[in-house]
């Protein structure tokens, strides 16, 4: 079996990239009065801790916005995989919880047990799923639902990015209801949400030339490291996932310390390819710590950092500038070069003629 019938397509994958601005703005636009509804809710019961179960990518999303609850609703977020929550539960889980199970295909699944565990809680149960349908447990059982409406016909990009736009917009209307940001700051944080979506298409449009060229770069790559803090680690992670995805590569998501702490450095080979996820955040400073030992130790760095960067991006061998957002918002930019940098990398490799090794046991 050849690269090009993998089992998630790329044409597909590359339709639902380009779409994902107008995809995502109309998700946010659609639910954002059942995402007011539902912050009153959380608000009214009391809820004091929110869990997010997912797999995959529905996890990740959940790990690239834990700071926008911290930052909006002042509400810990909680991000359990799936399958662990099914299989050994949450302590803790009770009438002041409220239980996020997020599934885009709402297909049959691991989730599904996830989703059957929380509805036996006392916790209140949110739904999150792309399919708007009676025979979708994850749309027609739990107490509340969000569906961004989002496509995944090829592996997950603006199913990612759509979880991630509305529960942001969860989080800033908790934190209205709650009276723990005023109106008019809860007002200016849904506005730069949506100019954080109206920046993606430029994003979108400025990295893919310097994707393609870091995809001919690195092709022969087999393992390519993403390091992240905070949000960051979730697109870290989302990262490391497209490698499977698509190139079918190693992807090696680590926090930012994780990298320095476990001596990561001493794997990295002369021209080792790091995705280094650097906005301007609370963690710049150890951004610039990995800049610098990767430069030293002559791996490949590609930077994705804010407008205006001069320091981190004077070490990187390639560039990607996002706008400057609030924190709590980059994931929904930072995550856009690796989409494009999984598409590129795989039609580099159908080019060459790579096929993937499929054994039969």
């Amino acid at each position: 079996m050849t690269i090009r019938q993998e089992l998630m397509p790329l044409q597909e994958t590359r339709k639902e990239v380009d779409h994902q601005p107008k995809v995502v703005a109309a998700s946010l636009e659609t639910n954002h009065s059942d995402i007011t509804a539902l912050a009153n809710e959380i608000v009214k019961k009391g809820i004091d801790k929110i869990y997010l179960a997912g797999s995959g990518d529905s996890m990740f999303a959940g790990l690239c916005v834990k700071e926008a609850f911290q930052s909006y609703a002042r509400i810990p977020l909680e991000v359990i995989q799936a399958y662990e929550y099914a299989a050994f539960g949450q302590e803790g889980v009770d009438g002041r919880s409220a239980i996020i199970v997020v599934s885009s295909s709402g297909r049959i699944s691991t989730t599904r047990n996830a989703l059957d565990r929380a509805l036996k809680s006392p916790g209140l149960v949110i739904g999150i799923t792309d399919r708007a349908a009676e025979d979708n447990p994850f749309y027609s059982e739990p107490d509340y639902k969000l569906v961004p409406g989002a496509i995944k016909d090829g592996w997950p990009t603006q199913t990612t990015t759509a979880t991630i736009a509305l529960l942001i917009d969860l989080a800033i209307q908790i934190g209205k209801s709650k009276a723990v940001i005023s109106n008019s700051q809860a007002g200016e944080s849904f506005e730069d949400l949506n100019r954080v979506l109206q920046q993606m298409s430029i994003v979108l449009d400025e990295s893919s030339e310097p994707m393609l060229q870091v995809a001919h770069k690195v092709i022969d790559a087999k393992t390519i490291c993403f390091v992240g803090s905070g949000p960051g680690y979730g697109v870290a992670n989302v990262g490391a996932a497209l490698m499977a995805e698509g190139p079918q590569r190693v992807g090696l998501p680590l926090y930012v310390e994780e990298f320095h702490h476990s001596l990561r450095i001493n794997t990295l080979d002369l021209g080792m390819p790091l995705f280094l996820i650097a906005p301007r955040d609370q963690a710049y400073q150890r951004y610039l710590d990995t800049a610098q030992a990767v430069k030293n130790w002559g791996g490949y760095l590609i930077a994705i950092v804010t407008e205006g960067d001069e320091q981190i991006a004077s070490m990187a061998n390639t560039v990607v500038q996002i706008p400057d957002v609030p924190v709590p918002m980059h994931s929904l930019l930072t995550m856009l070069p690796l989409h494009q940098f999984s598409i590129a990398l795989t039609e580099c490799r159908v080019a060459r003629g790579y096929e993937r090794p499929w054994y039969q046991v």
